[in-house]
């Protein structure tokens, strides 16, 4: 389809999820550079092909500060210089630049491949992770996860994909019996929804309420079980 097309250039995004299916569409392989562009500066680039880590600018006036990914979102989180960063850690990137931004938190995180000098990877957004039972499960392991299970089933393809933490116990609303409502004992706790499989519709006699939908569900459930200590509503 594109004859003279031969360089791929990219930012922003993980591509390696996209990758195939962008060269299915091409009909080849084509060569391709990474960028970390933001409209609050230009912050890295990939300089060596094959390399995934991306040489960090640090002649861009932007002073670059780290805070570790899993103490983020703490009341006063360590905010660390070049000189303190570790290798294969995630870091929430803050920036200080010669514009006017003052520990600014950019949102993106990043992970040293290298240093001296210094190359990352950006590894997701600080806001997307999957943290339920305290996994701190990031985007890029959820992508990587992902990698490995189409290559051990090549014959599956996926287009798009979505990731959210599942409950423990899983507890429909109770089905409708000979115009009432068969409770069981109540739950520790409701969960917000469960799989479209379980969302059950109870009814009665002369009225029906619908639990199926995702609106409705806590509602409906909530209904049944009726708030206590011991339960979410």
């Amino acid at each position: 389809m594109f004859p003279q097309f031969d360089l791929f250039v990219y930012g922003g995004v993980n591509f390696e999820p996209y990758r195939k299916k962008l060269f299915d569409t091409i009909g080849r392989p084509v060569d391709s550079i990474e960028l970390f562009p933001a409209s609050e500066g230009f912050l890295a680039f990939q300089d060596e092909p094959g390399n995934p880590g991306l040489l960090l600018l640090l002649n861009a006036g932007i002073f670059y500060e780290f805070i570790p990914a899993e103490r983020f979102f703490e009341p006063n989180p360590p905010r660390l210089t070049l000189a303190d960063v570790e290798l294969d850690k995630n870091y929430a990137l803050v920036l200080n630049s010669n514009a006017g931004l003052w520990g600014y938190s950019l949102g993106d995180t990043v992970r040293f491949t290298q240093k001296y000098p210094f190359r990352v990877v950006v590894t997701g957004r600080i806001k997307h992770f999957l943290s339920a039972f305290g996994e701190h499960v990031i985007g890029e392991e959820v992508e990587q996860t992902l990698r490995e299970a189409m290559q051990q089933h090549p014959e599956v393809e996926v287009v798009e994909f979505t990731v959210a933490p599942a409950s423990a116990t899983i507890l429909p609303c109770p089905p409708a019996t000979s115009g009432s409502l068969s409770l069981p004992a109540r739950p520790t706790m409701l969960p917000p929804l469960p799989p479209p499989s379980m969302r059950a519709c109870a009814s009665a006699t002369s009225t029906t309420t619908t639990c199926c939908g995702v609106a409705s569900w806590r509602r409906c459930c909530s209904r049944r079980y009726p708030p206590g200590p011991s339960s979410a509503t």
